[in-house]
């Protein structure tokens, strides 16, 4: 197994392999100086054609992992949760070679991956979607029919990257000045975004696994997230769930993948689909026992045994330490000291000292367990408040005051 992927996401899916009796393969490349993802077998990323990925070094390149599984002789490939893991180059040119990729087919990865075609086939699935547009003169039209604000995105946007939200005349005309093919839909506030996690097997038969909620943004980054999901009417995480299990076999998809919501005064409707493993798995696995990897490689090994247990009634809160934007392109790491070990609280972090980085998006993860919310507020707190990364901007001191505030809010009434 070729684990195309680097960091936390890496170490975890080459122990999973091991413990199943799977040999796996790492990938890593000549730009990466933070390397703990790396065994004794591995394979370099040749990045030399992928200039215009440059910022990736080449772990986020389809062909480059293609001839790295080719040169490896690998059976199968587990791509992460990169942006290679949605990129339907990878799965086409893995299945040009007779290897077995972990995750869904070339033709579900592009309707998902393009923004307007997913909410199509969404809106034609008849899962509720906001009004939306695509090209300049469509989008004038909706705003003149909806007002602003209205939220725009590129065609292929991934991961957050490429939204912008428009509140005025002046900023709408320069966007679409700027780039005039964006996908437009009506900006609805407040609201919060659920995701429901499915699996779904190589026959197409599609079970829930368990939602969690976004608690804390910044940007276009998901800073903290929980499960269960408070303040929903179980009637529509009924129908979330029911139409995310709908929606993963309209697009076709495969494996384990999250269905987005955005759940609103007037309901919900459909966000996008991530078809791939997120940051948040953890979570998934706490709250229900499951192996999320585990269950990926069975899946794509050709399982069609879906755990479908109810949730075992634990509350979950997951932090992600991104780094700050503005910092120098090349931090040096100066030290690393982690939180004294505790009960219920899990804390990745693949970072070593005394090296730059380069590569890295997060920092850390912070996982807490409880019996309530607040407990698990509290560990998050604590544990993002003894983690000290010198050397690295990030966003844990948001975290840590977030979770303090709410735990202390909600143990008080």
């Amino acid at each position: 197994m070729l684990v195309a992927a680097r960091g936390a996401p890496a170490v975890r899916a080459a122990a999973v392999c091991r413990a199943l009796g799977i040999a796996p393969v790492t990938v890593v490349t000549r730009s990466d100086p933070q390397r703990r993802h790396v065994l004794a077998g591995h394979v370099v990323l040749d990045a030399a054609d992928c200039a215009a990925r440059a910022g990736c070094g080449g772990y986020d390149c389809a062909d480059c992992v293609v001839r790295a599984a080719v040169a490896a002789g690998v059976d199968a490939v587990h791509p992460g949760w990169g942006a290679v893991a949605e990129d339907p180059a990878l799965a086409r040119g893995l299945a040009e070679r007779g290897i077995r990729f972990v995750g869904s087919p070339e033709a579900a990865l592009a309707v998902a991956g393009d923004t307007a075609w997913a909410v199509e086939t969404a809106e034609r699935a008849g899962v509720p979607v906001l009004p939306h547009a695509v090209g300049r003169r469509m989008i004038r039209a909706l705003v003149a029919r909806h007002g602003l604000p209205v939220v725009l995105k590129r065609s292929r946007c991934r991961q957050g990257d490429g939204v912008r939200v428009v509140r005025c005349p002046a900023e709408l005309s320069a966007a679409l000045a700027d780039h005039p093919d964006w996908y437009a839909e009506r900006y609805v506030e407040p609201a919060r975004v659920v995701g429901v996690m499915v699996a779904v097997d190589d026959e197409g038969n599609a079970a829930h696994l368990c939602e969690r909620e976004s608690l804390l943004v910044a940007g276009n980054r998901k800073l903290l997230e929980a499960a269960p999901v408070h303040g929903v009417p179980d009637v529509l995480l009924a129908a979330m769930r029911a139409d995310a299990q709908r929606l993963a076999c309209a697009f076709g998809l495969l494996n384990v993948v999250t269905v987005e919501f955005l759940v609103h005064a007037g309901g919900y409707t459909f966000q996008e689909v991530n078809p791939r493993l997120t940051g948040a798995y953890r979570i998934a696995e706490a709250v229900t026992g499951i192996d999320v990897i585990a269950l990926q490689l069975g899946l794509a090994a050709g399982s069609r045994s879906i755990p479908v247990d109810p949730p075992a009634g634990t509350h979950a809160v997951q932090g992600h330490l991104f780094l700050r934007p503005g910092s120098p392109a090349s931090r040096v790491l100066r030290r690393v000291r982690l939180p004294a070990e505790r009960s219920g609280v899990v804390v990745d972090c693949t970072l070593d000292a005394g090296r730059p980085v380069v590569l890295d998006t997060i920092a850390a993860q912070v996982l807490a367990t409880g019996t309530s919310r607040a407990q698990a507020y509290d560990r998050v707190a604590r544990a993002v408040g003894g983690l000290h990364l010198a050397g690295v901007r990030h966003h844990g001191a948001d975290i840590a005051q977030w979770c303090s505030r709410r735990s202390r809010a909600l143990t008080e009434v």
